[in-house]
């Protein structure tokens, strides 16, 4: 582990420590869990972003043309 000093926004902090106590973990531990969070939010952000790069478009009119023409299952009916 190592250590970090950093500055934090009063209300920041204090909005912390208050959901750290209400989860009943330490403040540090609340911290790294934000930050991790975070990161984890940011990198699958880029991996849906390249993903879409990668991608191909479709016509879904194309698609929707092969759905065979069934009644709809009785509840699923357009009101």
């Amino acid at each position: 582990m190592s250590t970090v000093k950093i500055d934090l926004p009063e209300a920041v902090l204090e909005a912390a420590r208050r959901l750290a106590d209400e989860d009943k973990i330490p403040f540090e531990a609340f911290v790294a869990l934000a930050v991790k969070d975070r990161i984890a939010a940011l990198e699958e952000s880029a991996l849906l972003r390249q993903r879409a790069e990668n991608g191909r478009q479709v016509n879904i009119r194309e698609l929707l043309a092969k759905v065979p023409k069934a009644p709809p299952i009785p509840g699923d009916e357009i009101q």
